[in-house]
């Protein structure tokens, strides 16, 4: 993602007092410790099952695939979310943290972020369709990065001058070369709804995004690959 970070743009909640509720399901579970324990959402129904079972492995305070009523609150780049007795987990957007898909219909977003335990995937439903825009529109402002202002491309080490003009990616924010960033894509998660330059590997990890198949784990994007072959 980057590590120059935006501080200006603010979270509908900006403190403790002035929360926002929404429901979430906690869908994926990976220990910092092991691999074995992989959840994914290829198939659902055996994780269901497997859910019934027991409860999550990493989370102390969620069960896999039900709805949790929690609040949220803001804080210098952190979520700090929270039910009615405690504070149950710290979401920092400097570290892996994704918007994975957005469904406006059902007021949903997918997120993927990195905890103290592990790597988790949750589902984020709004109360209604009000809450929904407002969370787009400003958790994707603090999500997006101030470009770098390298001399030379950060892939291939081009120098940048007359001849050469330096371009950035807008999914990694990285210097680039016009050879270095043949992609196009829409990048919804970033907000931005109209093609924007991509870079190589951001292109060729957005092109891989799309063969997903379930729909929780592919973004709503469209990508032109250098070729000027479509993905939609």
């Amino acid at each position: 993602m980057g590590n120059s970070w935006q501080n200006k743009p603010k979270l509908p909640w900006t403190n403790s007092f002035n929360s926002s509720t929404f429901d979430v399901m906690e869908l994926t579970s990976i220990s910092h410790n092991s691999t074995n324990d992989i959840l994914t959402l290829e198939n659902q129904q055996s994780l269901k099952k497997k859910s019934e079972k027991s409860q999550s492995i990493f989370s102390t305070h969620l069960q896999s695939f039900k709805w949790y009523e929690l609040k949220f609150s803001y804080k210098q780049n952190m979520l700090i979310v929270f039910d009615n007795i405690q504070e149950i987990e710290r979401i920092d957007f400097r570290n892996k943290f994704e918007v994975i898909s957005e469904q406006e219909e059902t007021h949903i977003f997918t997120i993927k972020f990195e905890s103290t335990q592990g790597i988790k995937t949750w589902k984020i439903r709004c109360k209604g369709i009000y809450d929904y825009k407002k969370w787009k529109k400003s958790l994707k402002k603090v999500l997006k990065m101030k470009w770098n202002k390298a001399k030379r491309c950060e892939s291939c080490g081009l120098g940048f001058g007359l001849v050469y003009r330096r371009h950035h990616c807008r999914k990694c924010s990285r210097s680039v070369c016009d050879k270095c960033s043949p992609f196009r894509s829409t990048l919804p998660e970033l907000a931005y709804e109209k093609l924007v330059r991509v870079c190589s590997p951001c292109g060729n990890e957005l092109s891989d995004k799309r063969k997903g198949i379930s729909r929780e784990n592919t973004p709503n994007f469209a990508l032109i690959l250098p070729k000027g072959r479509f993905i939609k």
